[in-house]
């Protein structure tokens, strides 16, 4: 079975915003983000504003369903670098978890966005951390550095790279 990145379009903004809410929903076990009156995390100027005023948003679907969503920065997170693709939020449906989906939409995304890489995690979420320190490693054959990284009330771990890229592919089995 394949999995596949595609390109936002304003007829996902349903499917997004219910991905959107899992992955919230996730994210609040490890975090201080709670629902709100309206049965969503984000309201619609933060949903705007963290999904869809980035540099891409990505639907990954698996076998052709959705699977998560992959959203990118066109800048370092951490110190504002031009040029830097950043992982903004990356999500992948729980159901389909420890079975590549996530590795591969990871390695379609870095081929999608050839130069330099960060993919950021906080501390709380170990599990992802060992995600992304995974596929990174492989995806840059061991050529990454790893540093620490505080902001406000968060701190976690940051992998930089580059990708080398292979913009015509797009699937990955």
């Amino acid at each position: 079975m394949s999995t596949s990145l595609h390109p936002y379009c304003e007829a996902d903004r349903p499917l997004l915003r219910s991905l959107e809410l899992l992955y919230s929903h996730d994210f609040s076990e490890l975090t201080s983000l709670s629902l709100k009156e309206g049965g969503y995390f984000l309201n619609d100027a933060q949903f705007e504003q963290y999904f869809l005023d980035v540099h891409a948003t990505l639907i990954i679907r698996h076998a052709g369903k959705p699977a998560g969503f992959a959203i990118v920065a066109d800048h370092s997170q951490l110190d504002g670098r031009p040029g830097v693709h950043d992982v903004l939020q990356f999500f992948v449906l729980r159901g389909l978890r420890r079975l590549g989906v996530g590795r591969a939409a990871a390695i379609s995304l870095f081929d999608r966005f050839p130069g330099p890489w960060e993919v950021r995690q906080i501390d709380a979420n170990p599990a992802a951390q060992a995600f992304w320190r995974k596929v990174v490693a492989e995806y840059s054959a061991g050529d990454y550095q790893e540093r620490r990284w505080q902001e406000d009330d968060d701190s976690g771990v940051v992998q930089s790279f580059i990708a080398r890229g292979h913009p015509t592919e797009t699937e990955l089995t």
